[in-house]
């Protein structure tokens, strides 16, 4: 009896380890929601994609970098079908010919939503997708940092507009309509003019 009163007790700490470890990275995590400032967010492996000489080259990125112009960010899940950004986003970006000084659009592409061993395949895309549109900022997330931290859904893509202060103005998960694409395109206009 006093051996199974002794191992209740190893298994009462050890779950009291677990549920504290659990609640240390809950605490980590912050929901993005409109109106509040976006959670910084780091990412270290993999990152932001430049050119040089037409190969994509990787370095460390934070969200502290979206501060101090009108972002429209592009989530967007790793998987196959889902790493190609909106079309009917970027010809609406566009033809609004928004002043590359005070908006940028970026694109983080969230690799650890990929399907299992197409990890190069995706990480290919995104460097075709920084020479398509060498204007975006394109991040490639490896490890789902950003998703994870801001408390995004999985395999879903998700669109913000984001001010110069880096408060949340728009936030929509899952696919945009045209509707969608017209509202943000509004909202970005209406806070280039501030």
């Amino acid at each position: 009896m006093f051996t199974w009163l002794g191992n209740a007790s190893l298994l009462a700490r050890a779950g009291l380890l677990a549920s504290l470890i659990l609640l240390s990275c809950a605490a980590q995590a912050q929901m993005v929601s409109v109106q509040h400032r976006i959670p910084l967010v780091s990412v270290t492996d993999k990152g932001a994609i430049t050119l040089q000489q037409q190969q994509g080259v990787f370095s460390p990125w934070s969200s502290h970098i979206l501060l101090g112009k009108v972002r429209i960010i592009e989530l967007v899940p790793g998987k196959a079908e889902a790493r190609i950004l909106n079309p009917h986003l970027l010809h609406a970006i566009a033809r609004a010919d928004f002043d590359s000084t005070q908006y940028q659009t970026t694109a983080i592409i969230n690799a650890s939503d990929a399907f299992w061993g197409t990890g190069m395949f995706v990480k290919s895309s995104a460097i075709a997708l920084k020479k398509q549109y060498p204007w975006m900022s394109i991040i490639y997330d490896e490890d789902g940092q950003v998703a994870q931290h801001w408390q995004l859904a999985h395999h879903q893509p998700a669109t913000l507009v984001v001010d110069k202060q880096g408060v949340v103005r728009y936030l929509k998960h899952g696919t945009l309509s045209y509707h969608n694409i017209n509202v943000l395109i509004h909202i970005v206009a209406q806070l280039l003019q501030r």
